[in-house]
């Protein structure tokens, strides 16, 4: 009897395809796009809440209308993944996952498995950790280029396939420690997520068919030095060096590729592509920057880049907690702070090193 964010996500994802589908056969899609534009309009007017940086649950049709706010972890990674949020929304709802939602370490690897929500007492699916959820939150990370995030949750995902009761099977619902649980063991949601975790989220692969193009953005650990993956329509192979990276993309379909790199340098000497120099193309993300190439050229492809020595810039902060009327000191190495973002902080004097003073709540 509610409204809620995730039935909103899924509708705004469906329109939007809808309208997709329409240009592609010639036909108006305005009322699909229509559509779109008021679900979204819906959602911020109504369930976005600004000063914690989620959308909420739902709210109530009938009674006191009564906004619930706190939000299960499919309602955050849906909006994500429908692109009903911008990124920087998206961002700070997966940081009320690590805020308030309870979380665990496993035994193994150190990875990290996030409850599906803190709504209590627990009745069945209210409140746990499954495997699925996980893997989808874990994509959610890498659709925002949060790629050490993305890998603690593929880290505990590992472990709970070590540490369930059978080989190569993980179940869909796991113990306190990471572990099976007495759930079943045919639960195939688990298998579909992950796979799409590891394809979409850790290789970074988007077949957009409608748009007749194919995005490709590796998030792989740092430590690795290559990696290879081998699809039906696709294969990949990536090496690193020091100051040098190389993607080869083979048998992809025809049409547009969109080839994104996370930076390691902030200074890039050359970009290659299929031996030959292109223009130096730099995306902004959230936490890291994207060296991307647009190409219609048909695979094979080979994207080299060669770096200079110059640092990624990197904030310091001091360990404290930001209570209200705190003085916090932020400063910025190999780079300067021009924009603070938050709806708790006064804006200072521009400078390379702020004193931000916070207001409201922690």
């Amino acid at each position: 009897g509610a409204g809620c964010a995730q039935a909103s996500a899924y509708n705004y994802a469906a329109n939007r395809f809808a309208a997709a589908i329409a240009k592609k056969l010639g036909k108006d899609g305005s009322i699909f796009e229509q559509r779109c534009q008021r679900i979204l309009t819906a959602l911020q007017q109504k369930l976005w809440m600004e000063a914690d940086g989620v959308l909420a649950e739902s709210l109530d049709t009938l009674g006191n209308r009564l906004l619930h706010p706190s939000p299960e972890l499919s309602t955050i990674y849906l909006a994500i993944d429908c692109e009903c949020v911008t990124p920087f929304q998206g961002y700070r709802m997966l940081k009320f996952t690590e805020r308030k939602l309870q979380s665990i370490r496993t035994p193994i690897r150190q990875g990290r498995l996030v409850d599906s929500s803190n709504w209590l007492p627990k009745k069945y699916s209210t409140c746990g950790i499954f495997p699925a959820e996980n893997a989808c939150l874990a994509l959610a990370y890498f659709q925002l280029g949060q790629r050490a995030q993305g890998l603690a949750i593929l880290n505990g995902l590992v472990d709970a396939y070590y540490l369930s009761h059978n080989p190569g099977i993980i179940r869909h619902v796991l113990s306190a420690t990471g572990g099976g649980d007495n759930g079943d063991l045919d639960f195939t949601d688990v298998s579909s997520t992950c796979f799409r975790m590891l394809s979409e989220g850790l290789w970074g692969i988007r077949s957009q068919q409608l748009e007749d193009q194919i995005s490709i953005t590796p998030q792989l650990p740092e430590d690795w030095t290559h990696a290879e993956l081998e699809l039906p329509e696709l294969q990949l192979a990536w090496r690193r060096e020091r100051f040098e990276e190389t993607l080869t993309v083979k048998k992809a379909a025809a049409g547009k590729k969109i080839i994104r790199i996370p930076l390691r340098y902030a200074a890039v000497e050359d970009l290659w592509l299929n031996g030959e120099a292109v223009p130096i193309q730099i995306e902004p993300g959230i936490g890291t920057c994207f060296l991307r190439i647009e190409t219609d050229q048909a695979s094979p492809l080979e994207m080299r880049v060669f770096y200079g020595k110059a640092p990624l810039p990197a904030l310091k902060q001091a360990n404290v907690c930001a209570f209200d009327g705190n003085l916090l000191a932020i400063e910025a190495t190999d780079g300067q702070i021009l924009e603070i973002k938050s709806p708790w902080a006064e804006m200072p004097a521009a400078g390379d090193k702020r004193y931000v003073r916070v207001s409201g709540k922690p």
